[in-house]
């Protein structure tokens, strides 16, 4: 990775989690397998502990256009995650974070379906135009309405994804990063692999 970004690259890794949300059953597992042109994604991220105190939770709305996406972020209120949590306990969560109204509304409806946690390690280029993103050690919990019991109920140890980040202004130069690679660039989405492994597709 330091050859690609520069041997200046900073690098750090952390536990990462997150909680991903969905309108009805898998309507947009069908968009992101049909349609993954145009796809819109809720969730709630943080990074540390499974379980136990989260102290800095964050809302985020991605937007992905082919392989392009941008992403809004919003801390919601620390939060408590326990065994025998349920949807409703995420839910009072974000009923009670300090959100524009336009997107409590445009999450109203929606229910927890899915929780994800991976190791990831971070790279920063030295001219801190791109980072490298490289998840590892994906483990699946099924999001269940009432008791959830943090048991694991699907990993994938042999999984790696590696992810190039950069805004629109460096998309010329993102050609010289990719040119280095040893493999071909693919689209990916740990929440499909989620949703696959845990739900009757």
């Amino acid at each position: 990775e330091r050859r690609i970004l520069g041997e200046k690259a900073r690098k750090r890794i952390e536990d990462h989690f997150s909680i991903q949300m969905i309108v009805k059953k898998y309507e947009q597992l069908y968009e992101e397998q049909v349609h993954w042109f145009c796809l819109i994604k809720v969730r709630i991220r943080w990074y540390g502990d499974l379980q136990g105190y989260i102290a800095k939770p964050v809302l985020e709305i991605k937007e992905k256009r082919g392989y392009v996406g941008r992403k809004r972020s919003f801390a919601l209120r620390p939060f408590t995650l326990i065994e025998g949590y349920s949807k409703s306990c995420i839910k009072e969560v974000i009923d009670n974070s300090v959100l524009p109204t336009d997107v409590k509304i445009d999450i109203f409806n929606l229910n927890p379906i899915l929780l994800t946690r991976y190791c990831r390690k971070y790279y920063l280029s030295s001219d801190r135009k791109f980072r490298i993103t490289i998840d590892s050690n994906l483990f699946f919990y099924r999001f269940l309405s009432c008791y959830n019991r943090l048991a694991i109920s699907s990993t994938d140890h042999e999984k790696t994804i590696l992810e190039l980040k950069y805004t629109m202004k460096h998309d010329d130069e993102a050609s010289t990063v990719t040119s280095k690679f040893p493999w071909r660039i693919d689209k990916n989405s740990k929440y499909v692999t989620g949703l696959e492994q845990l739900y009757e597709m």
